[in-house]
């Protein structure tokens, strides 16, 4: 496979260099040997060979790409790792590879049609060009090649997220940089989000919604009645139930669609703070704090107490909030005691299927009603989601962590 060697470092080669001047831009680079690959065999239209590792390779892929490079990496970029390690080759590599940084990056820029900036070093730094084009690619260097110089990979930073939604078997995260993990029942491609920014997501019945960072919503997943297919505009937050949504405007209106058999997405008129969208009944917080409710009525779910909340969270027949005092009010449905929450200081709450819970004061998490299939581990932890059988909380060093029927996620 020698015509796949010389495609990956020359074209690679040219996404290091040519960086110069313009700052590094490593989030963008593959750090894999096969998407090195792949990348370069799709640059030089050779479209037959995009994925041939894999193909040819399997769960070895990368590697067999790697055992095929490795010598070649090494000699070129021995100038960078030779006192890491010992046995790198410093040789010049058998294609007979320049191994300056300052005539790679001559080659590459040529090969790019920048004709202005071949032998910018040399003009700028003169005697000193070699060790100027070796400082700036250094770090790039150490980071994309360092599997072929027997080092250990330096560890991923650990994901974090900022929240996390379940609704029915199955949960998604938002991560800190705006980025959508979901795992758990995937039937419809609920848990199959598209690529972020996302600025708040919510797990419905079989579909799953989110705002993108521009304030445009989308859904992903069933789209029985309409639920998935969210309206043009802007929005700040979204809650997607069993088939319908509801997302809320930078104006403080609601705008619900999909399935309206109860009424549940036809919102009443005025300005909300936040909204909460159950199986069939939809509950928001007024600007003074007072909750309306709409939607199907049996049970008492959408006949909230008087008084103001600072927390809503609709489940699917009862409803819960937090008291701006703290206190945690439910209503509805409470069969298994759901609708029953104990006493204390709360931060935030969230109503389930059969079952809620919610973080107190000190980050602990309390559940009640329905206990078959699990209880809250201990910690502390900043949100909390309710779903069927499960629920999810994000901790406080941003982990996700599941109890109940996703346990394992």
């Amino acid at each position: 496979m020698r015509s796949v060697r010389i495609a990956v470092v020359g074209v690679v080669l040219a996404a290091v260099v040519a960086a110069v001047g313009a700052g590094r831009v490593l989030a963008e680079w593959p750090t894999t040997c096969v998407a090195l690959n792949d990348i370069v065999e799709a640059h030089l239209g050779n479209d037959g060979n995009v994925g041939i590792y894999q193909r040819v390779f399997g769960a070895q892929a990368e590697a067999a790409c790697q055992n095929d490079h490795r010598d070649d990496v090494r000699g070129v970029f021995a100038w960078e790792f030779a006192e890491a390690s010992q046995a790198a080759d410093s040789a010049a590599p058998d294609l007979a590879w320049p191994t300056d940084c300052v005539e790679l990056n001559d080659i590459v820029e040529a090969h790019l049609g920048n004709v202005n900036n071949v032998e910018i070093y040399q003009r700028v730094f003169g005697a000193q060009a070699e060790a100027a084009c070796r400082s700036d690619h250094r770090a790039d260097v150490e980071d994309v090649f360092a599997w072929a110089f027997d080092l250990d990979t330096p560890p991923a930073a650990p994901v974090s997220f900022v929240s996390v939604t379940t609704r029915w078997f199955h949960v998604c995260g938002l991560r800190t940089d705006g980025a959508v993990e979901c795992s758990g029942d995937n039937q419809f491609g609920q848990a199959t989000p598209p690529a972020g920014p996302f600025a708040a997501i919510s797990a419905g019945y079989l579909h799953t919604c989110g705002v993108r960072s521009d304030g445009a919503a989308e859904c992903w997943g069933r789209n029985l009645v309409g639920e998935a297919t969210p309206p043009a505009g802007t929005f700040v937050d979204v809650s997607a139930g069993n088939i319908h949504t509801c997302g809320l405007r930078p104006g403080g209106t609601v705008e619900c669609w999909g399935d309206d058999g109860f009424s549940q997405a036809t919102p009443p008129a005025g300005a909300f703070t936040a909204i909460s969208a159950g199986n069939s009944h939809n509950c928001g917080l007024r600007p003074d704090g007072a909750v309306e409710c709409w939607g199907r009525e049996g049970d008492g779910r959408t006949a909230p107490p008087a008084g103001a909340f600072a927390v809503v969270s609709a489940g699917a027949s009862h409803t819960c909030g937090v008291r701006r005092d703290g206190a945690v009010k439910c209503w509805g449905y409470d069969q298994v005691g759901q609708a029953t929450p104990p006493a204390g200081l709360f931060v935030t709450v969230s109503a389930g299927e059969r079952h809620s819970c919610g973080v107190r004061a000190d980050g602990t998490v309390e559940c009640w009603g329905a206990e078959a299939f699990g209880q809250a581990p201990a910690g502390s932890f900043t949100a909390i989601s309710a779903g069927a059988w499960e629920a999810c909380g994000v901790r406080a060093d941003g982990s996700v962590a599941c109890w109940g029927l996703l346990s394992d996620t």
